[in-house]
């Protein structure tokens, strides 16, 4: 994506239950400076799903070890959520380092989620029964962030 010589590398963790697809929008713009390297972490999105674990303590080895595996040396890292809290274990516990890193909303300690997801995971059929008009608001604000980020 991009045009011309680029000047750095970046790399996007997302966040859960999410999948690289959180990115699509940035990435184009991202991608007129640099290379961009946007994946589904294990156990997310279309990646692999292992019956195995998959939580913080494994994401941010394996995020390391693909950063080394596409030769990127000093990457731009914008991190979603707990795509924050590998970036950040990467930083700290596998020596990877940045040139710099942008946390969105990052999980950087249990329990993983806010009170509102955490809600809405143990009452889901409660939220899916909300009424039209809050699922309709929030289309509206989602709309208004597109209009805003076009």
């Amino acid at each position: 994506m991009g045009r011309g010589r680029k000047r750095s590398s970046s790399g996007s963790p997302h966040g859960t239950p999410f999948s690289s697809v959180v990115w699509r929008r940035i990435v184009p713009w991202l991608a007129n400076e640099r290379r961009i390297f946007y994946f589904d972490m294990l156990g997310y999105g279309h990646s692999d799903k292992p019956d195995a674990d998959v939580s913080r303590g494994l994401q941010n080895e394996l995020f390391a070890a693909l950063v080394h595996h596409w030769g990127i040396d000093l990457p731009d890292i914008v991190a979603h959520d707990f795509g924050g809290s590998t970036a950040l274990r990467a930083y700290l516990m596998n020596g990877l380092n940045y040139r710099s890193l942008v946390l969105i909303d990052p999980v950087a300690i249990s329990p993983q989620g806010s009170p509102l997801v955490q809600a809405a995971k143990a009452h889901e059929q409660i939220f899916a029964g909300l009424p039209a008009y809050l699922h309709d608001a929030a289309s509206l604000y989602r709309h208004r962030c597109r209009q805003y980020f076009a």
